[in-house]
């Protein structure tokens, strides 16, 4: 799980927001789609463990909480991880639900308040970064291809 994880967590964005230039609303449905998908491994999984389906020697160590930007997460101090997936999952299925509608509009208007979840997630990092915490960039890009994907549904004519 962990090249999954490592794979919608950089290339998902990094598709979404090439996505964008072309066709927002797709790239707002793939969005949607890794929203859902992160906030489903985050709350089950916040922190290393070995997971049950998995062989007696494997390790599951590229959790959301490290993806996240904590690579010093344990159960004590990553009790947000699972609140942050379901606030990941509950952004997912809106989105996918608007978009089953059709309604542009209001994607790139939940897409565009989203980004402040980023900026919010930002300064968890920031109040940890004495402690080793990373992957600022991560959510910066994150917050690009959000900002992308809005801005492209927002300023769509109305049809």
């Amino acid at each position: 799980m962990g090249a999954v994880t490592r794979f919608l967590g950089n290339a998902g964005p990094i598709a979404a927001g090439i996505l964008a230039f072309y066709d927002p609303f797709s790239a707002a449905r793939l969005a949607g789609g890794i929203f859902i998908f992160a906030g489903v491994i985050g709350y089950c999984y916040p922190v290393p463990c070995k997971p049950s389906f998995t062989g007696p020697n494997s390790k599951l160590t590229h959790t959301v909480a490290r993806a996240f930007g904590i690579p010093f997460a344990s159960n004590s101090n990553t009790v947000f991880v699972p609140a942050m997936g379901g606030r990941n999952l509950a952004a997912g299925l809106t989105i996918s639900t608007l978009a089953y509608l059709e309604d542009k509009r209001a994607i790139g208007i939940l897409i565009a308040f989203w980004t402040l979840a980023g900026w919010a997630d930002i300064g968890i990092l920031w109040t940890w970064r004495k402690q080793g915490s990373e992957n600022t960039f991560v959510h910066v890009r994150n917050i690009a291809v959000l900002t992308g994907i809005a801005w492209g549904l927002l300023i769509e004519e109305r049809g």
